[in-house]
């Protein structure tokens, strides 16, 4: 690795084999080509599907034309909505609209909710930790104007159809919710068949709801995007499958996943391709700071049982001009992992680090390895599809082994959208088209 220059490091996760083979002023050496090919080789992301094309096409035919209902959608919200919503429909194929109820777990600001509810007149329940304020208030925007849309005398009539068909719950879904609870959750009538759907739900969430679908037997369909595989309990989030868990007992191979390995499942090389060369030097300074930072933690708690897990959130670009300007501004946001007194370690890391100038120390001590550091990260990058892969196919699995029919589908373009893996399980007859 030491002997690629930076610039065709960048390429090792983003460039086709033929293309890292010619690199014109430097031979790759074969193990690499071989590590490389395995990677591309493993990875879910390059499955493809009739049922995908189909999906693709049944979107001119399936996607309302009034734009009413995308009010506030980002290109990358409406890309999702609209390539998701053929699955979730062919699920419902043959089936009466009025015997399904479409709960959204983790609906946010509720786009895809009122999308399916206003433009194709479906029952749908959105279930989302804290945003049940915004995603009514935007509800109430569309009601007004989907309902101006029609003639006087009919618009009462429409506004408590639109009111009464979508609805919005402020709920922290846990593992701890059982089957009772849910049903109670979900509302609507006894006989309703329940069709289940997550667009990137972080972490536990997605496991949970994947719990409640194999345990509850009113829940007829599931439709789950993962994102922030990191998020929650680690026993929660993997490993799922009886397989997986027999896997990792039986041979010492089985990779052993930590914290990091599910961060690194959300990398995407497809947005790493997208990036000026500016903004790849400005990521990886970020990462070169966040080792610093580490280190610079880890010796300031040495004798307190610091083990390196801490997240720091939203630090501003202009935060990173300067290391110190960086330690400061993470600081601010910095929380330990468990949760611990974190008022009383961050002054023990302050005094620790007084004056400042030990800090300018400490970059010059570890500039020397910032090509290590980028080796290293082109190296993580060809690994992350392969992480995330893992985790869904665990997925997949675990509702294979609880008679469950499921398929994974590559639905978006990873461009736009890179985590795209979509999830697909049903109790009744599954559609054939799919791969899965």
């Amino acid at each position: 690795m030491e002997r690629l220059s930076e610039e065709n490091l960048f390429k090792l996760s983003t460039d086709s084999l033929e293309e890292i083979q010619s690199f014109s002023d430097q031979k790759i050496p074969e193990s690499l080509l071989r590590f490389l090919e395995r990677c591309r080789d493993l990875s879910l992301r390059k499955l493809s599907s009739d049922f995908v094309e189909k999906a693709a096409d049944d979107i001119s035919q399936k996607i309302p034309s009034d734009s009413t209902v995308f009010r506030g959608m980002s290109p990358k919200k409406r890309h999702e909505v609209e390539r998701l919503i053929p699955v979730i429909l062919n699920l419902m194929e043959g089936k009466p609209e009025g015997e399904f109820r479409i709960i959204d777990v983790g609906s946010g600001e509720g786009y895809l909710s009122s999308v399916l509810s206003y433009s194709y007149g479906l029952k749908v329940t959105g279930i989302d930790a804290q945003y049940s304020e915004g995603a009514n208030r935007r509800k109430s925007v569309l009601v007004k104007e989907i309902a101006a849309k029609y003639a006087k005398e009919d618009r009462g009539e429409i506004k408590e159809k639109l009111e009464e068909d979508l609805n919005f719950i402020e709920f922290y879904l846990t593992s701890e919710i059982d089957e009772e609870g849910f049903r109670k959750l979900c509302g609507g009538n006894l006989g309703e068949k329940i069709i289940m759907i997550g667009l990137h739900t972080c972490g536990s969430l997605a496991c949970t709801m994947l719990k409640l679908f194999v345990e509850c037997d009113f829940i007829d369909a599931f439709v789950g995007v993962g994102c922030c595989y990191y998020k929650g309990n680690l026993r929660d989030i993997f490993l799922l499958s009886k397989t997986m868990k027999e896997k990792e007992k039986s041979t010492d191979r089985f990779p052993r996943f930590d914290l990091q390995s599910w961060y690194l499942a959300c990398e995407s090389t497809e947005m790493w391709r997208e990036m000026t060369s500016e903004e790849k030097k400005y990521t990886l300074r970020r990462r070169f700071f966040r080792s610093l930072l580490e280190i610079a933690l880890r010796r300031a708690l040495e004798s307190y049982g610091f083990e390196g897990h801490f997240t720091v959130r939203k630090v501003k670009k202009k935060q990173c001009e300067s290391f110190e300007d960086y330690f400061e501004a993470c600081l601010e946001k910095l929380k330990f992992n468990p949760e611990r007194n974190d008022l009383g370690l961050l002054q023990i890391v302050r005094e620790f680090w007084n004056p400042r100038e030990k800090l300018k120390k400490l970059e010059m001590e570890y500039e020397g390895q910032m090509i290590q550091l980028i080796s290293f990260h082109a190296l993580q990058l060809c690994v992350a599809p392969l992480m995330e892969s893992i985790s869904v196919l665990d997925r997949h699995l675990y509702l294979a082994e609880n008679n469950i029919r499921s398929a994974i589908i590559p639905l978006f373009k990873e461009s736009t959208s890179p985590r795209n893996l979509v999830l697909v399980g049903t109790k009744r007859s599954f559609i054939e088209s799919t791969n899965g």
